[in-house]
């Protein structure tokens, strides 16, 4: 019985010693990495991933806007001044004629 218990207690020394030896080995290997370093630098990819689609649908949004508003206010001045002149009730001809006889 007494040599079972120290082949036993055998056993045990010599697997603590590798696993303490094994974790001392890790983490002298690990010692620089920095998991929340990785983690924090695949958040900020992700999240200039997520800044760039939102520019492209903003930048879409706007190009958009700026098509509507520009049919809005075609719409709007051939509906008031369907002639064309670029002053409604003729005051741009008001205008020419003034600079017309100003010039001869």
């Amino acid at each position: 019985m007494k040599k079972i218990f120290i082949i036993y207690f055998t056993i045990m020394c010599v697997l603590l010693a590798g696993v303490s030896y094994a974790g001392f080995t890790l983490k002298k290997y690990f010692d620089n990495f920095d998991i929340s370093k990785y983690f924090n630098e695949k958040k900020e990819e992700n999240i200039d991933k997520i800044k760039e689609k939102e520019k492209e649908l903003i930048r879409k949004g706007l190009e958009s806007a700026q098509e509507n508003i520009e049919e809005k206010v075609y719409e709007e001045a051939t509906k008031h001044n369907p002639e064309g002149d670029l002053l409604p009730d003729n005051i741009d001809n008001a205008i020419k004629e003034e600079i017309k006889s100003e010039i001869n």
